[in-house]
């Protein structure tokens, strides 16, 4: 009976053991990332002591299982990233000793688990991309995430598309980008234990253009239109806040009438093409003649040069 009772003690001791581990690493892990996700600037004074804890939580890795110990080197390696930028930029000599910690502990996060073995080498390939811009430094990484479902590369440049509208009459046309960015989606995703797919990361994909002209054509009253475009966000949501144009209002011999108008606009992306909806609010004073002021269009759009990620 004593026996027993000695048993159940050293369980509910070592299960409280446990529970304080993981609160110290959840703490941890959320002090972390605060700073990441707000882009908050941590300071040296803020960086020492959460490096000091992760040391100890993994000096005590006994009490933890192998997730969280993977999780805690990648925690560390994330600190020690902070700490090697703010050394750098002070051009201190110990930057490259912090560097050499910082990928050691990405290796041990990578080996130490299987689930989120790509998870770990995207978060290097990260690292190492923005320190480095080379890719042959990181080409093991990425011929192992293309298999879990990362896609390589971007597209940059001109970006040419073809555009539909319809108002009050039906307008065909085509549009030019001097400059646009799109970046595709991915999900890394890796096998559990039992087979089962389990996503470990999402990005969506995001798309950006900067001076977009675009020409326009009414097949029904042989009118024209021209619309310039600032700066419009394609993906994952379309919006246009800055879209100008000039449109034809009527045309009598010798005599063509046109009309400066704004058109603020929003819709939704899927691949190349965007289902969007426009409302038109003439510019020019005066006697302004009865259009449609609500448009929907549907765009396509086709970047025509791609880069490596």
């Amino acid at each position: 009976m004593f026996c027993r009772f000695l048993t159940l003690v050293f369980l509910l001791l070592s299960a409280f053991a446990k529970a304080q581990h993981a609160a110290d690493y959840s703490q941890v892990e959320l002090e972390l990332l605060r700073h990441h996700r707000h882009d908050i600037a941590m300071e040296r004074k803020d960086l020492d002591p959460l490096i000091h804890r992760l040391d100890l939580l993994i000096e005590n890795g006994r009490f933890i299982n192998e997730k969280n110990i993977a999780a805690l080197y990648a925690l560390r390696a994330k600190a020690r990233q902070e700490q090697f930028f703010m050394e750098w930029q002070l051009r201190n000599q110990s930057d490259l000793y912090i560097l050499k910690n910082a990928m050691k502990d990405w290796q041990t996060a990578i080996d130490t688990s299987d689930l989120y073995n790509p998870l770990f080498r995207y978060k290097r390939l990260q690292f190492v991309r923005k320190l480095f811009h080379a890719d042959s430094l990181y080409s093991a990484d990425s011929t192992v995430l293309v298999q879990h479902g990362w896609k390589n590369g971007f597209y940059t440049g001109v970006v040419l598309g073809a555009c539909y509208v319809r108002d009050n009459s039906n307008w065909l046309g085509l549009r030019i980008s001097a400059w646009g960015k799109v970046m595709p989606s991915f999900t890394l995703v890796n096998l559990d234990s039992n087979g089962n797919n389990i996503r470990l990361l999402h990005r969506p994909s995001i798309s950006y253009q900067f001076f977009s002209f675009q020409f326009l054509m009414d097949v029904e009253r042989d009118k024209i239109r021209y619309g310039l475009s600032a700066v419009s966000f394609t993906k994952p949501f379309y919006f246009d806040p800055c879209y100008i144009g000039l449109q034809e209002t009527s045309v009598r011999p010798g005599l063509r009438e046109f009309l400066w108008y704004y058109r603020p606009s929003f819709g939704y992306s899927w691949s190349c093409l965007t289902l969007g909806y426009g409302f038109f609010i003439p510019l020019d004073k005066g006697n302004v003649p009865a259009l449609n002021r609500h448009e929907v269009f549907l765009l396509a759009t086709w970047p025509l040069s791609r880069r490596p990620l």
